[in-house]
């Protein structure tokens, strides 16, 4: 009888350590995807706004200043597209704006603004979560 019970207890308590990790491991699966939409969403708009400056540059050397006929249209669609994350995004906008005005594009290869836009992503993923995660001292205001 003690042999019964003692199986049952350890066998409960496996059952409930794999449910645990069963459980940690889903809550990794979707911070991981999340973290890596954020990350895709980040380069995306990037190197859009990348290509942006770069025809703006063409564009301002070009004689008679003559624009290209579809740079207005991609950035009107850009602008008439609704976003999701308006905070988030608009810091990551403002510090890719503070690159530009450095002229900092200019001089990145395509794998050192993968890098740039990530890094972007990751701090901009960090405080979504400490925001969202963060001391209920600060939420009970």
């Amino acid at each position: 009888m003690r042999t019964a019970v003692k199986e049952s207890e350890n066998t409960s308590v496996d059952d409930s350590i794999l449910q645990s990790h069963l459980a940690l491991s889903d809550i990794e699966r979707t911070e991981k995807d999340i973290y890596d939409q954020i990350a895709q969403d980040s380069y995306m708009e990037y190197m859009t706004m990348l290509m942006s400056s770069e025809s703006h540059a063409a564009e301002s050397q070009r004689p008679g200043g003559c624009s290209p006929i579809s740079g207005g249209s991609r950035e009107q669609s850009n602008a008439d597209r609704p976003r999701l994350y308006e905070e988030p995004k608009s810091s990551l906008y403002e510090e890719l704006l503070a690159l530009d005005d450095l002229g900092y594009p200019e001089l990145l290869d395509e794998d050192e603004a993968l890098a740039q836009a990530l890094l972007l992503s990751e701090q901009q993923y960090r405080e979504e979560l400490q925001y969202r995660h963060g001391s209920p001292s600060s939420d009970s205001k």
